[in-house]
């Protein structure tokens, strides 16, 4: 039943106010109650329409494309369950509210994983830690140059708290008492990336991350590196005096 010409002028603001929040016509029309198809028809008929319709869309590419939120929240899950509405690029590149496959990360899934990065270093922990596998996190990073700029910063946050979490190790392991060996300490995180890997794992880790975090270069591999205790401590003493200085410089 076609219903009368009121009701279909209904239909066609309906359909419009829906198309100004997604610049999504198949999810406009279902808005209206309507399929795709019957608008398509309307706008070959109707001049006026048509022009109300492209400047709708025009009016939502812009509103997505500056940062408007989308019309439904994403809610606390990482990844989507699949339908939720989501500001995506299309296969054109157009913006628009898309309803999302099942399984991709959300933002609260992203930062879940960033922050769990920026205390490890570790994205194959990080992963695990959001609910994700690891070679979707590259995924991401390989579609997002946004994500790719959070997940260096993170990791470069990360390689530096998993060196001062080594050092207090270190330090702790030499002092026969187990007391607090100087102030400095206090300033740790209270994330401690050691109770999920051992002391070894975050050597092997940081010499991992250290050409492409400290040396600005991609890594080429690694390996374990043998010196004398003498050298060892003279090394440590190093990287006590650097964390002093940057300590002391923060205190200002």
């Amino acid at each position: 039943m076609r219903g009368t010409k009121a009701d279909r002028t209904r239909e066609n603001q309906r359909f419009l106010k829906a198309l100004r929040r997604t610049a999504n016509v198949t999810l406009a029309a279902e808005a209206a109650g309507q399929t795709r198809k019957t608008f398509q028809k309307r706008r070959a008929r109707n001049p006026d329409f048509a022009s109300q319709w492209d400047a709708a869309l025009a009016y939502a590419q812009a509103q997505l494309a500056a940062g408007a939120p989308s019309p439904t929240p994403e809610g606390e899950a990482a990844r989507t369950g699949g339908g939720e509405y989501s500001v995506r690029a299309s296969r054109g590149r157009m913006v628009q509210v898309r309803r999302a496959p099942k399984g991709v990360l959300t933002t609260e899934g992203e930062r879940r994983f960033l922050a769990h990065l920026a205390a490890t270093a570790n994205v194959r922990l990080s992963a695990a830690a959001t609910g994700i596998g690891w070679n979707a996190i590259y995924a991401r990073r390989r579609r997002s140059a946004a994500f790719a700029r959070a997940m260096e910063a993170a990791l470069a946050e990360g390689y530096e708290r998993l060196e001062l979490a080594l050092l207090d190790n270190a330090l702790r392991s030499l002092d026969p008492t187990g007391e607090d060996l100087g102030a400095w300490c206090e300033t740790v995180d209270e994330t401690d990336p050691l109770t999920l890997m051992t002391p070894r794992e975050a050597l092997l880790l940081l010499g991992y991350r250290r050409p492409e975090i400290v040396e600005g270069r991609p890594h080429t591999g690694f390996g374990v590196q043998r010196v004398s205790r003498e050298e060892a401590l003279a090394r440590l003493s190093r990287e006590l005096d650097r964390v002093e200085r940057r300590l002391q410089r923060d205190k200002g």
